[in-house]
């Protein structure tokens, strides 16, 4: 599961997924929810470019955008199944620039750093965590995406890949984002790749140490919040 992420990475490190520069320098952005729109880089006949896509894909025979918001993920073992993501996977990959994403968990109430003894409580909370890479600026998470036009304007739209969860993250959850290697991308955008033999591969879960956890404000709860305050 991958229900909200950030991205806060410098322009330059984005840059070095596609060896692309950005239209723009984005802004930092704290806390992307879905039907928000975000960077991703595809591949073009002209080559790999970065374009703006709202988050949850809808495919190009949807007649209107009501599904959006339950195809924010597509489980990587069944998109090439699914009518949603089939056509897709095979013809319209998408890499997504992430400086880390969220998760939450109940924990009792009280409960403070992740080092902090947890107080005895029958009540929880839904407590939110950061993950990011100890290692890279930017992780590129794979994923899907699809040009809607049913509203008459073309709408651009893009899906997160999700697998089974290693062994780090089933302490919050049991699917996490597919994470690419950086020498995999381009492996992973190539449109003459259709060869789901390949593919699947690169969709495997991330090692263990792959990434690191730190408990965040729950100020991020609230889509509209965009401080980043959330991380002190």
């Amino acid at each position: 599961m991958c229900a909200r992420f950030y991205v806060v990475s410098p322009a330059d490190a984005i840059e070095r997924l596609l060896d692309v520069p950005l239209p723009e320098d984005p802004e930092p952005r704290w806390n992307i929810a879905p039907i928000q729109f975000a960077w991703a880089g595809i591949a073009t006949a002209k080559g790999p470019e970065w374009r703006q896509l709202r988050w949850g894909l809808i495919p190009r025979w949807a007649k209107d955008d009501s599904m959006a918001a339950r195809t924010i993920n597509a489980r990587s073992e069944t998109a090439a199944e699914r009518p949603a993501f089939r056509d897709a996977l095979r013809r319209r990959r998408a890499v997504v620039p992430v400086t880390g994403f969220y998760e939450w968990r109940d924990e009792p109430t009280g409960t403070g750093s992740l080092f902090d003894e947890i107080e005895a409580s029958d009540e929880t909370v839904r407590q939110p965590f950061a993950f990011s890479s100890p290692e890279l600026p930017v992780m590129g998470l794979a994923g899907l995406w699809e040009t809607w036009a049913g509203a008459g304007e073309p709408l651009g739209t893009f899906t997160i890949l999700t697998t089974e969860a290693n062994s780090f993250m089933r302490g919050w959850h049991d699917r996490m984002p597919c994470i690419l290697r950086p020498e995999d991308i381009e492996t992973w955008l190539d449109p003459t790749n259709q060869s789901l033999e390949r593919l699947w591969p690169l969709l495997a879960p991330a090692p263990d140490n792959a990434l690191v956890a730190r408990r965040v404000s729950r100020k991020i709860n609230r889509v509209q919040y965009q401080g980043a305050d959330v991380f002190d």
